[in-house]
């Protein structure tokens, strides 16, 4: 029977949230073949986590500026 194959989108700002969505994700490749949707920062901290089915999609960028 095949893997099961989940997509999983992220637009996220700071590393925690990034963390927190890499432990959900190193969970769910126990299940299933994850393919990971996301832009930006996000997609350049799960570069460098060398994540084997990462895609680059377009997408918001938030911005904050004094308090």
């Amino acid at each position: 029977m095949p893997r099961p194959v989940a997509v999983y989108g992220t637009c996220l700002e700071g590393l925690g949230h990034e963390f927190r969505a890499h432990a959900l994700i190193e969970r769910q490749e126990e299940d299933a073949t994850v393919h990971i949707l996301t832009s930006g920062d996000d997609h350049d901290f799960f570069k460098k986590m060398s994540h084997p089915r990462l895609h680059r999609i377009p997408g918001i960028n938030f911005v904050k500026k004094g308090n």
